[in-house]
């Protein structure tokens, strides 16, 4: 099994050598150890072995030996072949050994049993054969003893590299969760910073469009006309000006939440909201802009609709009645709200689509010239009845209707 790897920068220069380095020295001490035991009984007078040929079986085995401390080097590249040529070294050189051993603890922290048992298999069979080439080694000591303790201590190098590499593993899977986490929570702060943005937004859409186009459209009455009275042009600039000044306490309380870092969601929902309870004020505010704009509230008297869906449809009709206004100036529009708890609460806002271009006559003045739109209020409405779970429909009917329809759930 593959482990993450870690993104933590290296050690330091320093640390690295004496990682190294103490790995060398050890094996060059315990090499030496080894070969000074092993030669110790072919220089005894007792040795039936001419001097020529021991100097040569020692010098055999130094030289093995300090290759094997090179072999050992490419052990992180080349780790199975490596200890299989090691293994094989030790075959002629009981200094090969230590290098042997420091391989196998590096390829066993792989914790691969197909690879580790043969390698067991053949370090047995390369017992055997450095017993043939010094066959005075380890002399008076049973055979089966000399082949049990190399079975020891091949299981406990065996064992010694497996604890490692589960080590590793499990401090390499650690590492990997935790950045893992950090990433998600980063992740996650990013989509909530976009969700507050987005809905922030639409706030500001919602609220300032409404405002505006009222107030774009009295002053375009008083662009375009040049009958009004001394009365009715100062009701348009009073008009003007309290509607300005209502766009702009809403921008205030919009981008009072974007400038505090310390306001977050919930204080945020302490402050005033507009709810069902105020749909008649909207309407009254519509009809007062010079829109005819009827009200039908279908609904059980007494009903309590909860503050988030009253809040909902709330910002429907009144972005539905802004587009109204833009599009299809001096048209009729019915607000129709029906439903009952337990079940749906259902909005409906028609307006018949102009035929030609009309005139808007209102209180205070008259417009003709159509307001730009975003093309972004249609899809705003959706988002928002996607956020209830609801659904909304919307376009013309057979009737030439702009029709505007949303269901939500209402709680019983």
């Amino acid at each position: 099994m593959s482990t993450p790897r870690s993104s933590d920068p290296p050690p330091p220069s320093g640390l690295l050598a004496w990682s190294i380095t103490w790995r060398y020295v050890l094996v060059l001490l315990v090499g030496a150890a080894l070969l000074l035991a092993t030669s110790h009984d072919l220089f005894s007078a007792s040795t039936p072995v001419g001097r020529g040929h021991a100097v040569a079986i020692v010098a055999v085995d130094l030289a093995a030996g300090l290759l094997g401390l090179v072999v050992m080097a490419l052990r992180r590249r080349w780790p199975l072949g490596v200890v299989v040529v090691l293994t094989a070294m030790t075959g002629v050189s009981a200094f090969a050994a230590a290098p042997w051993a420091i391989a196998l603890v590096s390829l066993a922290t792989r914790r691969r049993w197909l690879e580790v048992l043969p390698i067991g298999v053949a370090s047995l069979l390369a017992q055997h054969v450095y017993g043939l080439v010094n066959p005075f080694t380890g002399s008076g000591v049973p055979w089966w003893v000399s082949y049990a303790l190399g079975v020891l201590t091949f299981g406990v190098l065996v064992m010694i590299g497996f604890y490692t590499g589960a080590r590793r593993e499990l401090l390499a899977n650690l590492q990997y969760r935790a950045e893992t986490a950090e990433r998600e929570q980063a992740m996650r702060v990013a989509q909530a910073r976009v969700h507050e943005r987005t809905r922030i937004a639409r706030e500001m859409h919602d609220v300032l469009a409404h405002r505006m186009s009222l107030v774009a459209m009295h002053a375009g009455a008083l662009t375009f006309r040049d009958d009004l009275t001394r009365d009715q042009t100062r009701r348009t600039a009073q008009f003007i000006q309290d509607g300005v000044h209502l766009a702009l306490s809403d921008l205030r309380e919009v981008l009072g939440v974007l400038r505090d870092p310390t306001v977050d969601g919930e204080a945020e929902a302490r402050q005033p909201q507009p709810t069902l309870r105020d749909l008649p004020s909207l309407v009254a505010e519509a009809v007062e802009g010079g829109m005819r704009v009827e009200l039908l509230e279908r609904i059980p008297a007494g009903a309590i609709v909860p503050d988030a869906t009253g809040r909902t449809i709330y910002r429907m009709t009144q972005e539905s009645l802004t587009n109204a206004r833009k599009h299809a100036p001096g048209m009729p529009v019915t607000v129709t709200l029906t439903g009952a708890p337990g079940g749906l609460i259902e909005l409906e806002i028609r307006n018949p689509l102009p035929v030609r271009r009309v005139l808007v006559d209102a209180p205070v003045g008259r417009i003709d010239k159509p307001l730009p739109g975003s093309g972004t209020g249609l899809t705003g409405l959706a988002e928002r009845a996607v956020l209830a779970d609801g659904d909304l429909e919307h376009g013309v009917t057979s009737g030439r209707e702009f029709l505007v329809r949303a269901r939500l759930p209402w709680p019983a």
